[in-house]
């Protein structure tokens, strides 16, 4: 086999990365220069060069550096990507550098990741020809390093990565991610042409196209990787589409992010109904679609630049608004005590009037939460269990009414039918209320922002609190359970109380409640739907993760939230694995000294990250994949690399 340069005509045969990298120079795409070289089958060594091979590599390397890229035959298959299993190697300036770039990857051959592709193809036929090859190439001086998913009836979707070594192999957060038609650069433009010129190019393909592009200096876009995607990206869209239609509220044009962090379940009916009251009185409230909770993106036009000053902020949250907010619910549980059905009926509506007010200071507040870098302060104290203890009656394990608080899962008794749970809450509101501890405040301005985010979730939690007091009244004074109470909607609710509505109907309320949650959990709702389509950016890859803290491998221990954490605390030494950490993981997983995890939701800026770090556990945030792990195998969480290492390792998809 002979080498071969990109758009060359009458190609020899190439492996499947080379090939199409080929066929898109021949189209005319902005591929950079490159030669393709055979790595010889059985040995550790790269083909020498020919005559001609010299002569190209020479006009590369005079017009600057080149990187040497893997093309190996177990690569870029139309069912297989392998992607990943090859490298690439940066800055080659000499001819002496390439051939050391090309025995690295040539040995690479032989790693166990690659032995096992090239088994799996085999068996299937596939992989023996041609055989593994590498590309010499232009190195682009860029500025940027995109990564964009297009697909047949999705959003094209970009990540956008600051360029360098290992910037996506070694699991860097993305300074945006999200609808390539709402990335603000000057690139966007040509960047979108070359992604429609690409797909014009390689055709129709099932599932789509991943294409890595660079943007040099003077905002121009090259393309460096196209490879098909080999798996749906958003599988069960129909489903979810067709579920969130039949509420008879069509997903609204914009950018909806799904908001796992706070609520990794589908929400209760009754805390459904009290966001869609919300949002009629305030646009920007989130919305449920099927069940699942999601956060409209402004566009960056609509976004506030102002900030304020968070010390201001913390002074009002503290002296204002949290006594505030702390009153009104003293009072309402004062007069829910004594409260018969007509008058819990009625009390219905101010607790909705105190979860409205919380909204209207939360939101005063953002300007003072906007200064956040986004990596918390690691010389403060722990931030994320600053005050907690004085809001254990209102910290709900997730964001919904119908979710307990951590008080009342650690008394582990939620199906009191008496007056005791009641009493108890107005003593600790009480409690809470009389001489507030002074909090000392960081001198860092933004370890002080930092504070201010973590300490106005007990303003958001006193706003919610209302509500499910009313709620656990109504199921007292209707004679059912707290578990089945919140299956109805406000408005049913108060015509239970009322008498409108038979035992009977409210009974069938019930069952077709819990029948649609259950359907809603069976659903596979997208991380980001952009303008009715499906947006599935997975923040790191499968099973990769941000890293945090030092590399540990443990027993794998699949929690389904904080009250199951509670009831089954992990084995000294497992990795704990949860859906999504709320505000209140802080507490448990101080209390249980859990020194490992790995959370399916998250970012850099989330409630994971902060509690992680200042409570110094290792983990891995936003790891795709995750709760899909089998409950009790050993896994290695490899921090540095911000990725999972199974044992035995198993074949990427």
């Amino acid at each position: 086999m002979r080498e071969h340069a990109l758009g060359a005509p009458s190609p020899p045969p190439l492996s499947p990365k080379a090939a199409t990298l080929d066929r898109l120079r021949r189209a005319g795409l902005p591929i950079p220069d490159g030669l393709v070289v055979p790595l010889e089958p059985g040995s550790a060594s790269p083909a020498s060069f020919g005559d001609d091979s010299d002569a190209l590599v020479g006009e590369l390397l005079r017009a600057g550096p080149v990187i040497v890229r893997s093309a190996l035959a177990v690569e870029d298959q139309q069912t297989t990507s392998g992607a990943g299993l090859g490298r690439s190697l940066h800055g080659c300036t000499s001819t002496a550098m390439i051939v050391e770039a090309l025995t690295a990857i040539a040995a690479d051959r032989d790693t166990p990741a690659i032995a096992l592709r090239r088994k799996s193809l085999d068996r299937e036929g596939l992989g023996r020809t041609p055989v593994d090859q590498a590309i010499i190439q232009r190195e682009i001086a860029a500025v940027t390093l995109l990564v964009i998913a297009d697909a047949p009836s999705l959003a094209t979707t970009v990540e956008v990565y600051r360029p360098g070594e290992g910037a996506l192999s070694g699991g860097s957060t993305p300074s945006f991610a999200g609808p390539l038609a709402r990335w603000a650069d000057r690139a966007r433009r040509p960047t979108q042409a070359l992604v429609d010129a690409a797909r014009e190019a390689l055709g129709e393909s099932p599932q789509g196209i991943d294409l890595e592009i660079v943007i040099d200096a003077d905002s121009r876009p090259w393309l460096v990787q196209a490879r098909p995607l080999t798996r749906a990206l958003q599988p069960g869209w129909g489903s979810f589409a067709a579920a969130a239609q039949a509420e008879g509220r069509p997903i609204p044009d914009g950018w909806w992010r799904l908001d796992t962090e706070h609520n990794p379940a589908p929400l209760s009916p009754a805390h459904a109904s009290l966001l869609a009251w919300l949002a009629t009185r305030r646009p920007g409230t989130p919305r449920t679609f099927a069940g699942w909770l999601y956060e409209q993106i402004a566009p960056p036009s609509d976004r506030p630049t102002a900030t304020a000053d968070p010390y201001r902020g913390l002074q009002h949250l503290q002296r204002s608004a949290i006594p505030t907010a702390r009153g009104r619910l003293r009072e309402l549980v004062e007069l829910l005590a004594s409260a018969d059905r007509s008058a819990c009926a009625a009390l219905t509506w101010r607790a909705q009037a105190a979860a409205l007010e919380m909204i209207d200071a939360y939101a005063k507040l953002a300007p003072a939460r906007a200064g956040a870098r986004a990596d918390p302060p690691s010389d403060s104290s722990p931030l994320c269990l600053v005050d907690r203890q004085r809001f254990l009656d209102v910290l709900p394990c997730t964001w919904d009414i119908a979710s307990p608080s951590l008080a009342e899962i650690t008394d582990g008794d939620d199906n009191n039918d008496d007056n005791d749970e009641m009493a108890e809450m107005a003593e600790m509101a009480e409690m809470a209320e009389s001489d507030p501890p002074t909090i000392p405040l960081p001198a860092d301005p933004s370890a002080m922002t930092w504070l201010l985010r973590e300490l106005d979730d007990h303003l958001f939690a006193l706003g919610l609190a209302p509500l499910r007091r009313v709620y656990l009244r109504a199921a007292e004074l209707l004679q059912t359970t707290p578990a089945r109470i919140f299956a109805l909607e406000l408005d049913q609710l108060r015509a239970a109380l009322l008498d409108e509505l038979s035992a009977d109907r409210i009974e069938q309320i019930q069952r077709e409640s819990d029948e649609r949650l259950q359907r809603s959990k069976r659903l596979r709702p997208p991380p980001h739907i952009f303008d009715g389509a499906p947006l599935p950016i997975p923040a790191y890859g499968h099973l990769r993760g941000l890293g945090m803290g030092a590399p540990c491998r443990g027993r794998v221990a699949q929690r389904s939230d904080l009250a199951d954490l509670l009831a089954r605390p992990p084995e000294a030494g497992a990795i704990l694995v949860m859906p999504a950490l709320t505000v209140a993981a802080a507490v448990v997983l101080d209390r249980l000294g859990v020194r490992a995890l790995c959370s399916a939701s998250g970012g850099a800026l989330s409630h994971a990250a902060l509690i992680v770090r200042e409570l110094g556990i290792s983990a891995l945030i936003g790891c795709r994949g995750a709760t899909a792990l089998t409950d009790g195998e050993i896994i290695g969480l490899d921090t540095a690399r911000g990725r999972i290492e199974l044992s035995p390792p198993r074949p990427p998809l």
